[in-house]
C-alpha cells in the first residue's frame, strides 16, 4: 500500500468520528486555559502561557511519529491485516511511511487549528521561519527514529505500550514542554540535553521570538538534531528489519 492509500483509508475511518475530533480540540483549549490563567498569575506579560502553549502544541505534533508507528502496527495486528499489509508493501520503508502518513497529516491539521489562537496573543519578538521549520522537521525525524524502534518491539514482542509510555513521559518531562530545562540541574540537565524534544522546542520557541534558554546557540541544536537523525534513523530501520525477520521466522507476523 502507498502512503496515499493509507491516508485515504484512515480518513474514511476517522470521518465517522467527527464528534471525537471536536471534543479533543475543545478539551485541549480547556487544558491550555489553565496555563493561561497561571501565566497571568505568575507574570503579567503572559510570556509563560505562550511558552507553555507552544511547548504543548508542538510536543503533541513531535510525538506523533513516536506513537504512530507502534499504534499503527498494533492496530493492524488486532484487525488481522498485518500479513496482507506486508505483502502489499514494496519495502519496510514504504510500509512505515504509510502507517505514519495519516497521523502526521492529522497532527499538522490539529497544530494549525491550535495556532489560530496566536492571532490574539502578542509574540515576544520577530518570527524566524528558518529556525521554526528546522525545529519541526528535524524534531519529527528524530522522534520518528525512536518511533521505529518502538515499532520493532511491537513486531518482536506484540506489546509496545510500556516502552511508549516511558518514552513519552521521559521526553515530555525532560523536554522543556512545561518549564525551561535550565531550571534542571546535575544529571537531569544532562539527560534533557540529550533529548531531541528539548532542542526542537528550543528552535521553535526562538522561531516565535523567544530568547534562547540554553547555554548554546540555535545552530548547535540544529547540529544535534541532524546528528541524532543521521545516527539513530538507520539503526532504527535495521532494528525493525531484524524484528520483521524474527517475526517471519517464528510465524508470528499476524499474531497479537
Amino acid at each position: 500500500m502507498s502512503a496515499r492509500a493509507f491516508i485515504k483509508r484512515d480518513f474514511r475511518i476517522e470521518k465517522n468520528y467527527k464528534l471525537a475530533f471536536i471534543l479533543k480540540l475543545a478539551g485541549m483549549y480547556l487544558y491550555l486555559s489553565i496555563f493561561y490563567f497561571m501565566g497571568f498569575w505568575l507574570e503579567k506579560s503572559g510570556a509563560f502561557f505562550l511558552s507553555v502553549f507552544l511547548g504543548i502544541i508542538f510536543a503533541n505534533l513531535l510525538l506523533v511519529p513516536l506513537n504512530a508507528f507502534s499504534e499503527g502496527l498494533r492496530k493492524e495486528q488486532l484487525y488481522g491485516t498485518m500479513e496482507s499489509l506486508f505483502l502489499s508493501s514494496k519495502s519496510n520503508f514504504s510500509l512505515l511511511s504509510g502507517v505514519v502518513s495519516y497521523p502526521l497529516v492529522y497532527g499538522f491539521l490539529e497544530t494549525v487549528i491550535y495556532l489560530g489562537a496566536l492571532f490574539f496573543i502578542p509574540l515576544p519578538g520577530e518570527i524566524n521561519l528558518f529556525l521554526l521549520l528546522s525545529g519541526v522537521v528535524l524534531g519529527l525525524f528524530s522522534l520518528a527514529a525512536l518511533g521505529i524502534i518502538s515499532a520493532s518491539f511491537i513486531m518482536a514482542f506484540k506489546r509496545g505500550d510500556p516502552i511508549n509510555f516511558l518514552l513519552n513521559a521521559a521526553l515530555t518531562l525532560l523536554g522543556g514542554v512545561f518549564f525551561p530545562v535550565s531550571v534542571l540541574s546535575g544529571w537531569l540537565l544532562k539527560l534533557s540535553l540529550l533529548n531531541p524534544i528539548t532542542h526542537a522546542l528550543e528552535l521553535i520557541r526562538i522561531g516565535f521570538g523567544f530568547k534562547s534558554s540554553l547555554s548554546w546557540s540555535p545552530q548547535s541544536s540544529i547540529m544535534f538534531l541532524l546528528i541524532f537523525s543521521i545516527v539513530v534513523l538507520p539503526a532504527a530501520f535495521y532494528a525493525f528489519k531484524l524484528a520483521v525477520k524474527h517475526a517471519g521466522k517464528t510465524g508470528s507476523i499476524g499474531k497479537y
